[in-house]
């Protein structure tokens, strides 16, 4: 007896739609997954290995299958000539590097390992504020004598939308007049 398996060369391909290496907290980025089945026979039991980043939080995920716990694509049986694309959505919520490198795997044997695996460039992920100073003073007139007491008031703010550390504010006091 003779028992013929199935094989196929299942193919992977992963991008995200950035320009640059360079990406902000709070930037929303997609990344697209495709997986074709080029044969020559039908593949069953197609999944993708996927993690993604603690720096990401999911905001969407469009595709056929299931997506599972950040991590695992099922995409099922696909016909030989076919292609399943996956999209997610994430919103960047932590700064550092992100990396995210896929592979593709099936219960069935796969002829040629090498176009199972893609990655995209990492990204560095950093945090920006936006900060802001305001300065008055409880001279109304705009006269003052000696003697008087004169009281600055000088507030600094953060209009995010990351946190900021290490803000300082020099003031320096004209005294020749």
């Amino acid at each position: 007896n003779i028992t013929a398996k199935p094989i196929v060369d299942l193919r992977i391909q992963k991008t995200v739609n950035v320009s640059t290496t360079d990406v902000n907290v709070t930037d929303i980025i997609e990344f697209t997954i495709t997986v074709w089945n080029d044969g020559p026979c039908n593949a069953t039991n197609v999944y993708v290995c996927e993690p993604l980043s603690d720096c990401l939080e999911i905001i969407n995920v469009e595709g056929p299958g299931r997506y599972i716990d950040r991590y695992t694509w099922v995409i099922g049986d696909m016909a030989n000539g076919t292609n399943a694309t996956l999209k997610i959505t994430a919103r960047i919520i932590y700064s550092g590097i992100i990396e995210n490198r896929v592979n593709v795997t099936c219960n069935d044997t796969d002829i040629n390992m090498t176009n199972n695996y893609d990655n995209i460039s990492p990204l560095n992920a950093t945090t920006y504020v936006d900060l802001a100073i305001s300065k008055t003073v409880n001279v109304t007139t705009g006269v003052v004598v000696v003697g008087d007491v004169v009281e600055f008031t000088i507030v600094a703010y953060n209009y995010g939308p990351c946190n900021a550390s290490g803000v300082y504010v020099l003031e320096a006091l004209d005294f020749d007049h």
